[in-house]
């Protein structure tokens, strides 16, 4: 009977993991040898709120708007069709230079090194965060 009970305890804490932390931070570094790359990107937001990161081509760094999760996402600065997805993108403004960005929807999209443009860019979880 015990054993049972914590099994289901164990279960019940596992299947809640995802929805308790709800923002991580990645390091990222580009594989190429020639860039050197190397950075952090915030992705998820937290339990009061949501946010969106993407790379500021401008300042020549990650970006982001959070708003509270109870309240509407900002509306976007500009949005543009994306032929070769059929998708509307929305462009934030950056805080710091008001210049838009396009949000990156995950981590596995964040692929290419933003600095020098290759393929390869490797990230690891370094925090989680609610």
């Amino acid at each position: 009977m015990k054993r049972s009970a914590v099994l289901v305890l164990l279960l019940v804490l596992a299947g809640t993991a995802g929805v308790v932390l709800a923002g991580t931070i990645y390091q990222l570094t580009c594989a190429n040898d020639a860039c050197h790359y190397k950075g952090e990107a915030n992705f998820g937001g937290g339990r009061m709120f949501a946010m969106a990161t993407g790379w500021c081509t401008t300042c020549g760094d990650f970006t982001g708007i959070s708003w509270k999760r109870s309240e509407k996402k900002p509306a976007p600065a500009f949005t543009l069709w994306d032929s070769k997805t059929g998708k509307t993108l929305e462009l934030h403004a950056c805080p710091k230079c008001k210049k838009p960005f396009l949000p990156i929807e995950s981590i596995e999209d964040l692929t290419h090194c933003p600095k020098c443009g290759q393929d390869g860019l490797k990230h690891q979880r370094t925090i989680m965060y609610d």
